[in-house]
C-alpha cells in the first residue's frame, strides 16, 4: 500500500461515490466544503511538526472523499424532460440521432437514438433524452434498412412506446429504474419498416467504422459456423450474447461458468497471448504497441463495456511497467483501472458487471498467490500436476471474489463450479483461438476456414453438452433465498478479514478456529435481515403480475403449495420461464404440490409448460378434454408424455393444510355442459377457518348465472378474483350480490389492448364497497389470511 499510494486514493474516492449514492449532496455544498478543507489547510501550518502531519492527512482524506462524491454528482445522469403520462403508448413519433446500432437479430433491428422531440396524444414537445428504437418486419424489409442505417443519422419513427420493466413480482429487477439511472427513457417498437425515415443522413464516421467493422465480422461469423457456435463466438468476440437464449444463459449460471459470457479479463488475456504471439517478431517495444493498439482496437470492437475497459487498463498498465522496468502489482493495476472507469462513470461501482468483474480479479490477487506458495512448497515432480493445481488456485480464488455477488444477483451457488471451470476456462480459450484464425483466414481460403470452423462447432456442441448436463444435477447447485445486500456485504467483509489475518495465524489450528469463528459470524449477521414474506402457518396468496393474464400463487398453512394458472408464453416471453420460476426460486419453494389450469386460453395455462419442463409441478387439474380444441388435444398428449398425473374439475373438494379447497364445476349437469369455454373454467372456493376466497377464471355473465343459481349464498366470499381480467363481461350485479367481496383482485396487462378491467366493472365493485386490488397498477399483491382475518402484505 506504501509503494502503491493510488490503492489508497481509489479506495477513499469510492468512498465518496457510495456517500454520495445514499445522500445526495449539491454540487455547490460539496465545492464550499472543499473550500473549507483549504482554508483550514492555511491554519495547520502554523501547527507543530506532528499536529500538521496529522491534520494534513486528514485533509487529504477528506479532499479525495469529497472528489468522490463531486465526481458522482457532476456525473450523475440529469433526470430528463419526459412525459410522466408516457409509460406506455401507441402512435408515438420521434425524431432523433441513432447513437449506436447493436447486431442485427433474426426477429429485429435494434438501435440506441438521442431523441430530441416527440409527439403522442396530438402533442409535440422538445425533450432530451435516449431510447432504444426497435424494428420488427419481415426479415427482407429489415435486411434493406439494416443497410441503410448508419450512426449519426438523423431519423424519424412512430411506434409503440414502452417503459422498462419494472419490479413487478418479489425478487424482480427493476429494469426501468436501471434505464433511467443511465439517461434511457425507454423503447419504441415498430412493426413497419416504412415508419423509420431518414431526415438527415449525416454520419458519425467513428462509430460507423466500428459498426461496419462489427457486421462484416458477425455476418462472416454466422456464414460459416452453425447458429449455436455462432451466437457463443459473437459473445465472446463481439460482447453480442443475444443469440444465446436463456435457457442456456441458466445452464451456465447454475454451472458457475457464467462469467466466461461477459467478455472479461479471460478473453482480453487470450487476445493479448494471441498478439504476443503473432508481433512475436517484432522487437520488444514494437510488439508492445501492437499489441497495445490491438487491445484498444478490440475494446472498441466490443463497444467497451466495463469488464474490458477494466481488463485493457490492467494489461496496458502490465505492459507498460514491463517495458519500462517499473514494477507494478495486480491491485496497483485493479485500481488504476477502477479509477479509469469511474472518474466517467462513477455509477459503474453499483452494477454487477463492475463488481464481478474487479471481484474476480481481486480474489485472484489476494488469495491465488498464498495457494501458490503452497503448491510450490510440495514440489510436485510432475509439471502437468502442478499447473492444474495452479489453475484450481486461480479458480478458487477467482470465484471466492465473486461469491458474494453471485449470490446475490444470481440467488445461486453453484457446486460444480470449481470444477466445470477446468473444463471450461481452457475450452473458451480454444474456442477464441480457432475463432480468430478462422477469421483470419477466411479471405484467404474459405475452404481451410470452413475446417477449422467445422472443429469449433464440434467444441462449442460437446462443451454445451457438457455444461447442459453439469447444469441439470440434481446437486450442481444451492439455492440462496432472500440473499440480501446486506448480506453481501456482510460475508465480503468476512471475506477480507479472513485473507488479511490468515498470513498472521501460522498454526493450523488457529486457522481452523478463525474460519469457525467466520463461519458462525456469518451465519448470525446473515439472519439479520431475514424477513419470510410468505408467513409459516398462515394461509399466503400470491396475485402473480404475469401482464394479460392470470396466476395465483397459494401457500397453505402446512407448507404445501398451488398455482391457479400460470400466464401466457411465446416466442418473445415465457412467463413460466421468465416470471414465475424466479419468483418460486426467490420464495424458497422448490415444487408446486397442486397446478390447475382454469381453461385452455393460452394466457392461463401456456405458462405451465416451462413449469413441467422443470418439475416443478407434481399434478395437474384441468378441465374435460375437449377433444374439438386442438391446443387442449396437444396439452393433454404433452402432460401424458410428461407421465404428470391429471385430474379432471368435477363437484368435490380438498382438504389442504387445515383448509378446505372447493371445485365447484359440476360436468354431470346438462346445464353446465351447454356453457362456453370460459364460462367452464375452473371455479374454486377456498375457505380457511373463518375467511375465503372465489377464484373465477375467465368466467363471464352466463357462467356467474349458473354458479349464483346453483350455490347461491355459498359463494359468498371475503376475496374474489375478478372474471375474465375484469371484462364488461363479467362480474355481473347478480354474481357480485352473491359473492359480496370485500376484496377483489384484477390481473390484466398494463395498457392492455382489451381495456381491461372495464370501468364498468370496477364501478359495480366500488358500489359494493370491495377494495380493488390491480396487477396493471400496483403488480403483485400478497395477501395472508391467520383464519380469522385477511391482511395485504406490503412486499416492496
Amino acid at each position: 500500500m506504501k509503494d502503491y499510494p493510488v490503492i489508497k486514493f481509489v479506495l477513499l474516492f469510492m468512498t465518496g461515490i457510495i456517500i454520495q449514492r445514499f445522500i445526495e449532496l449539491d454540487a455547490i455544498v460539496l465545492v464550499s466544503f472543499e473550500s473549507l478543507i483549504l482554508i483550514l489547510l492555511i491554519f495547520i501550518l502554523k501547527k507543530t511538526v506532528t499536529e500538521r502531519s496529522f491534520a494534513a492527512s486528514l485533509i487529504v482524506v477528506l479532499s479525495i472523499i469529497i472528489a468522490g462524491c463531486l465526481t458522482a454528482e457532476l456525473n450523475k445522469v440529469n433526470s430528463f424532460d419526459f412525459p410522466d403520462t408516457l409509460n406506455r403508448e401507441k402512435n408515438v413519433f420521434v425524431i432523433g440521432e441513432i447513437k449506436r446500432i447493436d447486431l442485427q437479430k433474426e426477429y429485429e433491428i435494434s438501435m440506441l437514438i438521442k431523441v430530441d422531440s416527440i409527439k403522442f396524444n396530438k402533442m409535440f414537445q422538445q425533450i432530451d433524452c435516449e431510447m432504444y428504437l426497435r424494428i420488427r418486419d419481415e426479415k427482407l424489409l429489415m435486411d434493406s434498412i439494416y443497410d441503410v442505417l448508419k450512426p449519426g443519422n438523423i431519423i424519424s419513427a412512430i411506434g409503440i412506446f414502452s417503459e422498462g420493466k419494472t419490479q413487478r413480482n418479489p425478487g424482480e429487477f427493476d429494469y426501468n429504474n436501471y434505464l433511467h439511472s443511465i439517461g434511457i427513457s425507454g423503447s419504441l417498437t415498430t412493426y413497419k419498416v416504412s415508419d423509420v425515415k431518414i431526415i438527415n443522413p449525416g454520419v458519425n464516421y467513428f462509430d460507423n467504422t466500428i459498426h461496419q467493422i462489427r457486421r462484416v465480422l458477425d455476418s462472416k461469423i454466422k456464414s460459416i459456423h452453425l447458429p449455436l457456435t455462432a451466437g457463443f463466438i459473437k459473445g465472446l468476440l463481439l460482447a453480442d450474447r443475444s443469440e444465446i437464449d436463456y435457457d442456456t444463459k441458466t445452464q451456465f449460471i447454475n454451472t458457475g461458468v457464467v462469467h466466461v459470457l461477459a467478455v472479461s479479463g479471460l478473453h482480453v488475456g487470450y487476445i493479448a497471448m494471441i498478439f504476443l504471439i503473432l508481433f512475436g517478431r517484432f522487437n520488444l517495444y514494437l510488439r508492445s504497441i501492437f499489441t497495445l493498439t490491438g487491445l484498444i482496437l478490440f475494446m472498441f470492437l466490443t463497444n467497451s463495456p466495463d469488464s474490458v475497459i477494466r481488463a485493457v487498463v490492467m494489461s496496458s498498465v502490465i505492459i507498460i511497467a514491463f517495458i519500462s522496468n517499473r514494477t507494478t502489482n495486480i491491485f496497483n493495476s485493479l485500481a488504476i483501472a477502477a479509477l479509469a472507469i469511474l472518474l466517467f462513470k462513477p455509477d459503474e461501482l453499483f452494477s454487477p458487471s463492475f463488481q464481478l468483474s474487479f471481484g474476480a480479479v481481486f480474489g485472484i490477487g489476494a488469495v491465488t498467490p498464498q495457494i501458490t506458495k503452497y503448491i510450490n512448497s510440495l514440489k510436485l515432480k510432475s509439471k502437468s500436476i502442478r499447473y492444474l493445481f495452479l489453475f484450481l488456485a486461480v479458480s478458487f480464488g477467482a470465484q471466492l471474489g465473486t461469491l458474494p455477488m453471485t449470490m446475490y444477483y444470481f440467488g445461486k451457488l453453484s457446486v460444480v463450479a470449481f470444477i466445470a471451470n477446468l473444463i471450461v476456462i481452457p475450452a473458451v480459450g480454444v474456442v477464441v483461438a480457432i475463432a480468430i484464425f478462422t477469421l483470419a483466414i477466411s479471405p484467404v481460403s474459405m475452404w481451410l476456414a470452413s475446417v477449422y470452423a467445422f472443429v469449433n462447432d464440434y467444441l462449442t456442441i460437446s462443451l454445451f453438452a457438457f455444461i447442459k448436463s453439469a447444469g441439470e444435477l440434481d446437486f450442481s447447485f444451492a439455492r440462496i433465498n432472500l440473499f440480501s445486500a446486506f448480506n453481501a456485504i456482510t460475508i465480503s467483509v468476512f471475506i477480507l478479514f479472513v485473507i488479511y489475518f490468515w498470513k498472521k495465524f501460522n498454526s493450523p489450528i488457529a486457522k481452523i478456529i478463525l474460519l469457525l469463528i467466520i463461519f458462525l459470524n456469518i451465519f448470525v449477521y446473515s439472519q439479520i435481515d431475514d424477513k419470510e414474506l410468505l408467513q409459516k402457518n398462515s394461509l399466503n396468496i400470491v396475485m402473480i403480475d404475469v401482464g394479460q393474464g392470470d396466476s395465483f400463487l397459494i401457500k397453505f398453512p402446512d407448507g404445501k403449495t398451488a398455482l391457479i394458472d400460470a400466464g401466457n408464453a411465446d416466442q418473445y416471453f415465457d412467463n413460466g420461464e421468465r416470471v414465475i420460476i424466479p419468483l418460486l426460486d426467490y420464495l424458497g419453494i422448490d415444487v408446486i404440490d397442486y397446478g390447475f389450469v382454469t381453461h385452455i386460453d393460452s394466457d392461463h395455462y401456456a405458462g405451465f409448460i416451462s413449469l413441467i419442463d422443470e418439475n416443478k409441478i407434481k399434478r395437474i387439474f384441468k378441465p374435460q378434454l375437449d377433444s374439438t380444441l386442438e391446443k387442449d388435444v396437444r396439452f393433454e398428449k404433452y402432460l401424458r408424455k410428461k407421465h404428470l398425473p391429471i385430474s379432471y374439475y368435477h363437484k368435490k373438494y380438498l382438504e389442504i393444510g387445515g383448509a378446505r379447497f372447493y371445485i365447484l364445476n359440476d360436468p354431470t349437469d346438462k346445464n353446465y355442459s351447454a356453457l362456453s369455454t370460459n364460462d367452464k373454467s375452473g371455479i374454486f372456493k377456498l375457505v380457511y377457518r373463518n375467511t375465503s376466497f372465489l377464484f373465477t377464471g375467465d368466467l363471464e355473465a352466463d357462467g356467474e348465472n349458473y354458479f349464483a343459481h346453483k350455490y347461491s349464498e355459498f359463494l359468498d366470499s371475503n376475496v374474489l378474483k375478478v372474471g375474465h381480467h375484469g371484462s364488461i363481461t363479467s362480474s355481473s350485479l347478480k354474481f357480485l350480490n352473491s359473492v359480496k367481496p370485500k376484496l377483489s383482485l384484477v390481473s390484466a396487462g398494463f395498457k392492455n389492448k382489451f381495456g381491461h378491467p372495464s370501468g364498468k366493472v370496477l364501478n359495480r365493485l366500488q358500489n359494493s364497497a370491495s377494495k380493488i386490488l390491480r396487477t396493471d397498477l400496483s403488480g403483485a399483491s400478497i395477501l395472508q389470511s391467520d383464519g380469522d382475518s385477511i391482511k395485504i402484505i406490503q412486499w416492496r
